[in-house]
């Protein structure tokens, strides 16, 4: 049941919608350049000592991941269909986000990735079209981010990697046997093998311990330090300029519009049920590839009222969700199953 408002928070200058990969790492650079940032995450904040090699509590309990009974999606392969409720790409809603679970693989793309349809023309059945960016532009970044997570891994070791302004901040991992025996295999046939670069610290590495290489790292948290998940490396830096207010359990409904068609902040529901406005000079909406959609169809302007995506030409063919103050139908709009308490999406 959805309380009325009761408090208004001060304003701030910008709020960020998922406090995930991309979330944290926002938060991260704009509190550290001296600006105001909220955070509002729909999950939970766990710590480290939640975490175990627990597979029923993990992979079968919806520990990490959203329950579909709680938070359910509805998937359709056509407009024609009707949906059906299903645990449709999940991804764990907690501070952290999916890197919470991630096996942490990041490699980086090469020169040739960024111009696909420059090397390889026209394609039929194919949409194919450059980055906007080259290699050359975005390479400072590659290396900011390896060395704030602790990347591990091997610099020149992949022959077909681009240029690189650095190295690796920490050493390859070991190769376990399969490994091994991989390589020595490829060694024979000719080809060249690398370890793999993982977001994942192999040695001490600015207060953290390297993970102790057990077999429970794909879809688990990590009970230490050695994962580089946002939870354990942006989200503290975050928090430790002094600037960043952390909101866990907080659903965001809605992004609020002045009549200039220009966001002004966002309306949630915080653990308690209590409904909120949080006004900002600027929001973020860092939700993945599924709620991000959600929230910007579920948001409307005073002088259109139909969505955000809709009106940007984005989405077309889908319109507004309609909801109530108790429950809202998935964002398509004809999905026949209601959820309750204004978490359907889809």
């Amino acid at each position: 049941m959805i309380k009325q408002t009761k408090r208004k928070p001060e304003p701030t200058d910008v709020v960020i919608v998922g406090v995930g990969a991309g979330g944290a790492t926002a938060a991260k650079v704009l509190t550290e350049a001296g600006l105001r940032v909220v955070g509002l995450e729909r999950g939970p904040w766990l710590k480290p000592e939640h975490a175990s090699g627990d597979e029923i509590k993990i992979l079968n309990r919806n520990y990490l991941w959203q329950d579909p009974k709680l938070k359910p999606r509805t998937v359709r392969a056509s407009e024609s269909e009707k949906a059906v409720v299903t645990n449709f790409s999940a991804t764990p809603q907690v501070v952290g986000g999916g890197t919470t679970h991630w096996g942490g693989m990041v490699p980086r793309m090469t020169v040739n990735d960024f111009r696909m349809r420059s090397l390889l023309g026209e394609i039929d059945g194919a949409s194919l079209v450059d980055w906007p960016i080259t290699y050359e532009e975005l390479e400072p970044y590659y290396t900011k981010v390896e060395w704030e997570f602790g990347t591990s891994g091997l610099a020149g070791a992949n022959r077909w990697e681009g240029p690189r302004s650095r190295g690796y901040p920490t050493k390859p991992s070991n190769l376990s046997q399969i490994g091994r025996v991989f390589a020595t295999a490829m060694d024979k046939l000719g080809h060249s093998t690398f370890p793999m670069p993982q977001g994942m610290v192999s040695e001490p590495y600015r207060g953290r311990e390297p993970f102790s290489e057990n077999g429970f790292w794909q879809q688990y948290p990590d009970p230490g330090s050695g994962k580089s998940s946002t939870l354990i490396t942006f989200v503290p830096d975050a928090l430790a300029t002094g600037r960043f207010d952390l909101r866990p359990d907080c659903y965001v409904r809605e992004i609020l519009v002045g009549k200039d068609g220009r966001a002004t902040g966002v309306l949630y529901q915080d653990a308690d049920g209590t409904e909120i406005v949080q006004e900002a000079k600027a929001v973020i909406v860092a939700g993945g590839g599924i709620e991000t959609p959600r929230l910007l169809l579920m948001s409307t302007s005073p002088s259109s009222r139909t969505a955000w995506p809709t009106r940007a030409g984005w989405w077309a063919g889908t319109r507004r969700s309609t909801s109530t103050r108790s429950r809202s139908v998935c964002s398509t709009g004809s999905c026949t199953t209601r959820c309750t308490g204004g978490r359907g999406t889809t």
